[in-house]
């Protein structure tokens, strides 16, 4: 009997940089227990595989690298959908499909979490509830989003958080303390290692090129774009000889594209888009620091990935963040404050930093020992 993981979280053919934190996760935790993997994908979603002529691909997948997976249509109705139980029930006969598992794993709060309580409850097996940062966040938003979330969170068998901060969010949302694991992500410390940094800037062909401050993740408002392009921060920069290179994709990619072109602003920032793991070590390696000025967090894999390449971090007091980054490692700076973002970025690209103290500073294990605890979370719940 296996274990079954419900997540939206998860890469797929069309997607394969898709949350790839999760995927080294579950394909470690594969190593050591039976596991299968349901990977909803939303109908509009799937339509934009169907005019790219590439939703073929994804119903044929029924492996990924070596783990069992399906991509069972989630539904987006936005009535029920807000629910879940209609996101719930449009995973059910995916669910029927599966062998009957020893226990569920969800990855996000709401609506994975959620649905896969409910199917949980009707299969009589544990339900793990995983929670990475922003899901906990959305709970003080209301709404019944955020209510059954938190009902889904107070009954799950267990609930796995990925630092101290969100388990005193869950904490202070009614979740049992004894039912709480703490357990860290782990980082892919022989792909991002330190590397020769000429040799990286000559392959991306910046060779000659000034100063390189780097974001990596997706791009959304709340993710602190709007304060990274502000003009204070952009001739913080400027000052400092250097440029923002930005490596993601999302919502926001629109707003940043009309910044630059309404403003000149082509020499100051560029636009990568999505980079798989070794183009992103790469650039980590061509970097004067990374800057990831989010509103709120959990405890992002970028900056544990950025310190094992020996990259100084300038990232925002939020979250779970303070619990990663200490002053070897880099600079906190304020969220939503361009003025703090600015002086921490000057504060960063003026230190000289010790690249091994730097990469000695990041506290996190491998994905073996984070699945190994991760497992032992799981299995104290009867898997």
């Amino acid at each position: 009997m296996t274990l079954l993981v419900v997540t939206n979280l998860f890469p797929n053919p069309i997607e394969p940089q898709r949350s790839t934190f999760n995927e080294r996760q579950l394909l470690a935790l594969a190593q050591r227990e039976p596991t299968e993997v349901l990977a909803p994908v939303d109908w509009v979603r799937k339509f934009a595989f169907l005019r790219r002529g590439r939703l073929g691909e994804l119903r044929r997948c029924r492996d990924w690298r070596g783990l069992p997976v399906r991509y069972p249509t989630s539904s987006t109705c936005r009535v029920l959908a807000r629910a879940g139980l209609h996101w719930a029930l449009s995973l059910l006969p995916a669910m029927l499909a599966v062998a009957r598992p020893r226990a569920i794993l969800a990855t996000w709060a709401y609506p994975d979490g959620f649905a896969a309580l409910l199917l949980g409850r009707l299969l009589r097996v544990p339900v793990t509830i995983k929670v990475h940062g922003s899901d906990v966040e959305s709970l003080d938003e209301g709404g019944w989003h955020a209510s059954l979330a938190r009902w889904a969170l107070r009954r799950a068998d267990g609930v796995v958080s990925v630092s101290r901060y969100l388990r005193d969010r869950l904490l202070a949302h009614g979740v049992d303390p004894a039912r709480i694991a703490v357990v860290a992500n782990g980082v892919d410390a022989e792909g991002f290692r330190p590397g020769d940094r000429g040799a990286a800037r000559s392959e991306l062909g910046l060779a000659g090129e000034g100063r390189l401050v780097l974001y990596v993740g997706n791009l959304k408002a709340d993710k602190g774009l709007p304060e990274l392009v502000d003009p204070r921060v952009v001739a913080a920069c400027r000052d400092a000889g250097a440029s923002i290179a930005i490596v993601g994709d999302g919502p926001y990619r629109a707003v940043l594209e009309r910044r630059i072109r309404e403003e000149g602003l082509a020499d100051s920032i560029r636009l990568l888009g999505r980079l798989p793991p070794e183009r992103i070590a790469l650039w980590m390696n061509a970097a004067d620091c990374l800057c990831l000025p989010s509103h709120h967090e959990g405890i992002p894999n970028v900056i544990l990935e950025a310190l094992s390449c020996g990259l100084p971090v300038v990232a925002t007091r939020v979250g779970g963040i303070p619990e990663v980054l200490d002053p070897a490692g880099g600079v906190l700076v304020e969220p939503r404050d361009p003025d703090s973002l600015a002086g921490g970025i000057r504060a960063a690209l003026g230190a000289r930093w010790d690249r091994d103290a730097v990469r000695a500073s990041c506290p996190a294990g491998d994905w073996n020992a984070s699945a190994d605890a991760l497992r032992h979370a799981i299995k104290g719940r009867k898997l």
